[in-house]
């Protein structure tokens, strides 16, 4: 039987309250903690940090004799990053765990109450949001296997499933690219072959008298003979004035990628005749 903390049931029960929903995405790379809040949440007090995003979930469905508890998550992608991340981290099979704590009620981990525990389905993504169901439990007592029957590969570039070696291609720099505006990064240490950053990303750290931020945005097209890249939603401002940059290698997970571009078909991942 599940058992709230006595605390918890007081602010339950209380006329006003502040409640918090702390989100936990266990990722292969590892868990993300995100939190539907003005500002990161640390909880318990002095221990996990989550990060503030708009982020929301639909009512749970209730469970009943012909369904099973599930629920949409949903979590901005206006810059999107986070639709980026989606395309370099599988979601499908892994867990997601939806905690609620409230404001003036933090410094005990008994205080806060999971709502939901599932396992999360294959993520959509848009210019404003990416969107993830998730199933509670594991439905007719079978894991949810964690890749789908697709045309397109199932991998991510580089992970032990593609087997690519991709370092020589992963280039950063501690300062400044050789030119660049809102929407290009040009520089001479960029690897000069077709198309390698095409579907890739590209970072930049940027610089504004005490404060300094990070950008990732996802590349659109490579100029391997001017080392530009193109990137599909402007920075904020001109990457010529970053101060340090990371540049990733592509894929658009494609069967001829995989054999035009890296030479990789021994590990496609994908079902061509599906």
């Amino acid at each position: 039987m599940k058992t709230i903390d006595p605390a918890v049931i007081a602010k339950l029960a209380a006329t006003q309250n502040q409640p918090i929903l702390l989100y936990e995405f266990y990722l292969d790379s590892g868990t993300q903690y995100l939190c539907d809040y003005s500002g990161n949440v640390t909880f318990p007090t002095g221990g996990q940090v989550y990060t503030a995003l708009s982020i929301v979930h639909e009512h749970i469905i209730q469970n009943s004799a012909s369904a099973l508890d599930s629920v949409t998550i949903e979590l901005a992608n206006v810059n999107k990053l986070f639709g980026l991340y989606v395309t370099r981290e599988a979601l499908r099979g892994r867990t997601v765990i939806i905690r609620r704590v409230f404001a003036d009620l933090l410094t005990n981990a008994l205080y806060g109450e999971a709502i939901f525990v599932g396992t999360m389905q294959n993520p959509t993504v848009d210019q404003y949001k990416v969107s993830v169901e998730a199933i509670a439990g594991q439905p007719l007592r079978r894991k949810e296997p964690l890749k789908n029957y697709s045309r397109l590969c199932r991998h991510m570039l580089g992970d032990t499933g593609c087997a690519k070696d991709i370092s020589t291609w992963i280039i950063e720099e501690a300062h400044a690219p050789d030119s660049g505006t809102t929407t290009t990064l040009v520089d001479s240490n960029l690897v000069a072959a077709v198309d390698i950053y095409k579907d890739g990303m590209v970072e930049c750290d940027f610089t504004d008298g005490t404060y300094t931020w990070t950008e990732q945005r996802r590349i659109v097209s490579y100029d391997s003979g001017s080392k530009t890249i193109a990137i599909q939603v402007p920075f904020s401002v001109a990457t010529s004035t970053a101060t340090r940059w990371k540049a990733y290698p592509g894929c658009n997970k494609s069967w001829v990628d995989c054999y035009d571009k890296f030479y990789n078909v021994l590990n496609f991942g994908g079902f061509v005749h599906v």
